[in-house]
Formats: C-alpha cells, sequence, structure tokens
C-alpha cells in the first residue's frame, strides 16, 4: 500500500467494530462491488459511445491500470509481477502496456 493511500485511510475515524471503508447507499457492505464500479463509470459516462467490448472500462480496468502505471514509474516487472500475486510473468506482461515513448527512452540510455 502506498504512503498516499496510507494517508486518506488514517484520515478516517476509529469506530467500533467493523467500519466499512466503502459503504452502499443505504450503510451497508457493497455485495457487487464490480456493479457498482459499472453504475458509477455508466453515470460519468466513461464508456459512452464506445462499442469495442475490449475498449471499455470495467472494475478489473483497474487492475491493469495500476500494473501499467507501476511499470511507466519503472518498477520492474517481476515486482509487478509479485504484486499482482502472478505465478508466472507471461499474465504479468499482458497487463503492462508500454508505449512507444517508453521504449524509445529505454534504448536511449545507451547513450547516456
Amino acid at each position: 500500500m502506498s504512503k498516499r493511500v496510507q494517508g486518506e485511510l488514517s484520515k478516517l475515524k476509529s469506530g467500533e467494530g467493523n467500519q466499512l471503508l466503502f459503504p452502499s447507499r443505504d450503510g451497508e457492505q457493497i455485495k457487487h462491488i464490480s456493479r457498482t464500479f459499472e453504475r458509477a463509470v455508466k453515470t460519468i459516462g466513461l464508456n459512452k459511445g464506445i462499442t469495442d467490448r475490449k475498449q471499455k472500462i470495467v472494475f478489473h480496468s483497474l487492475r491493469h491500470t495500476y500494473a501499467s502505471r507501476l511499470v511507466d514509474k519503472g518498477v520492474s516487472i517481476y515486482e509487478v509481477k509479485e504484486l499482482l500475486g502472478h505465478k508466472d510473468i507471461k499474465m504479468t506482461m499482458r497487463y503492462s502496456h508500454l508505449d512507444k515513448e517508453r521504449l524509445r527512452k529505454s534504448v536511449q540510455v545507451l547513450d547516456e
């Protein structure tokens, strides 16, 4: 967990018992987070006009974004593999999308 996330979580008031971090509208435990996420995406309009199923934002997109951002910040693919809990690095490679600029910078290291 990043220090930023820890800081935000520490701001929450300590309560008795099992306090919910993200309660439902009625204050209860969310049973299907992916449905809640789907409603939020629909309300915001993130998938508006997107017809290709593979391009749509879904709950699992957060995992892909997490992996890609780690790689973009220079975290090794092995470390990302461990953080995601993958057994095989081939799966991690599917999650980390390297853009052309990142690849170009990788080669430029040899010029230094």
